[in-house]
């Protein structure tokens, strides 16, 4: 009799811990469920989506349409975005092929597009910034 005790004991010793467990990772998920409706993680999202629409209006006023344009690669994170609207404005060639227009990004806290201003200039030249604010660009 002592072994099915002990038995029962440790079946019942596990279910409680497989509740806690799961009652553990349950309420984790309703918090990031919530943070997500609240606006708590979107507000980064929305700040970069705003950033890469502004940028890509002040991209389409920079370029010209047929444009070899060329993305810096020091260009940051939204890099990758300004290379995906350049092609909808001319050939995208990577350095150091030759290229009408070379683009990149400078951080301006305050300014431009939500904190960022897209800079353009000829491959030959020292980048200066081109466009610090777009109209309904948010800066």
């Amino acid at each position: 009799m002592g072994r099915g005790l002990a038995a029962t004991v440790l079946s019942l010793a596990l279910l409680v811990l497989g509740a806690v467990v799961l009652g553990a990772h349950g309420l984790a998920g309703a918090r990031t469920a919530r943070s997500w409706y609240s606006g708590e993680q979107g507000g980064l999202a929305d700040l970069a989506w705003r950033q890469v629409d502004c940028l890509e209006r002040a991209l389409d006023e920079l370029v010209p349409e047929g444009a070899t344009v060329q993305v810096a690669p020091d260009a940051g994170p939204l890099g990758q975005r300004l290379l995906e609207a350049a092609f909808r404005r001319g050939t995208v060639v990577a350095p150091p092929a030759p290229a009408d227009v070379v683009l990149t990004t400078e951080s301006t806290p305050g300014g431009g597009c939500e904190g960022v201003t897209l800079v353009s200039a000829p491959p030959s030249a020292t980048p200066v910034p081109s466009v610090t604010s777009v109209p309904g660009g948010g800066g």
